[in-house]
């Protein structure tokens, strides 16, 4: 069961980047990210008061902190450096880099939480890496529909190392706290932070409330931010951190096919083949061990 949470969670963080060049320039790539987390804490709310009275759970200033650091690091870092990215590069660019996490993540996890990772998934891993650089190889346009591919790269490597590590961070306070409470909070804090950072910097948060730009907001703020980032919790309970984290590979993938299908960007037959060959190196991870699918479902 946690591999198909997992599964669904990927299939909606693959729609974010597409879904970012299609709101396209009217609103800012600070705005997009705030609103969308703003919206996924207020879906969110009514579960996680529910989740405080049934468990009784007082929360004190520390916990705030504990809480609002990875919401942070999640919100006003890593995902607002993945709109810029977006913003300055390709789509599919930016969701094949920010796949890369799930190395960055198992290096955090065995630091921070102790965790060992099995061969075969670092086999996998290594072997996914491989084929998201021949994916980027086999780009011909690489430079055509970007303002700052050097930039967007940048952002997206960035937004890939900072998503590792409030991953990491983010499983022993679900554990503590719920996915309902921590995921609601910890999207608040990080949204009024980077809310405060913009209007600090004298940029604004303001947007044209067309039907458009709303429509996207909405699906962004409840599915691919309240919906999803709750079933990936709600699975990291059941799974390794970077075993989970390794459905990421998968992203660019998804993300391709609908870059293909809304934004007209080309993929060529090889690179079909090493996406194939991407989600193969998943189910390896997912069928390599039958002790491990038992005992998560």
């Amino acid at each position: 069961m946690a591999y198909i949470l997992c599964l669904i969670t990927i299939l909606f963080f693959s729609t974010l980047e597409v879904t970012g060049k299609l709101i396209g320039a009217n609103i800012s790539p600070a705005s997009i990210t705030a609103y969308r987390f703003i919206i996924g804490a207020v879906v969110l709310a009514p579960m996680a008061i529910g989740e405080l009275k049934k468990r009784h759970i007082k929360l004190t200033s520390k916990e705030f902190i504990g809480i609002g650091i990875p919401g942070i690091l999640n919100v006003a870092v890593s995902m607002f450096l993945l709109q810029l990215s977006i913003y300055y590069g390709k789509a599919f660019l930016s969701a094949i880099i920010i796949s890369i996490n799930p190395i960055f993540t198992s290096i955090s996890a065995h630091i921070i939480l102790k965790e060992k990772m099995p061969p075969r998934v670092i086999i996998a891993q290594v072997f996914s890496i491989l084929a998201l650089i021949g994916i980027v190889l086999q780009e011909k346009e690489l430079l055509a529909g970007s303002r700052d591919l050097a930039l967007g790269i940048g952002f997206a490597l960035m937004a890939a190392l900072t998503f590792a590590l409030y991953t990491v961070l983010s499983k022993r306070q679900v554990k503590l706290h719920g996915s309902y409470v921590f995921n609601s909070l910890s999207f608040f804090i990080g949204a009024v932070v980077l809310f405060l950072g913009t209007v600090i910097s004298g940029n604004t948060i303001s947007f044209a409330p067309t039907i458009r730009n709303i429509g996207f907001l909405l699906y962004l703020g409840i599915f691919v931010t309240g919906f999803a980032y709750f079933l990936f919790f709600t699975a990291l309970k059941k799974l390794p951190t970077g075993v989970g984290a390794s459905f990421f590979f998968l992203k660019p993938v998804i993300a391709g096919i609908l870059a293909y299908i809304f934004l007209s960007e080309k993929v060529t037959h090889i690179q079909v083949m090493l996406y194939i060959l991407i989600g193969f190196a998943q189910l390896f991870i997912i069928f390599g061990n039958k002790k491990v699918i038992h005992g998560s479902s």
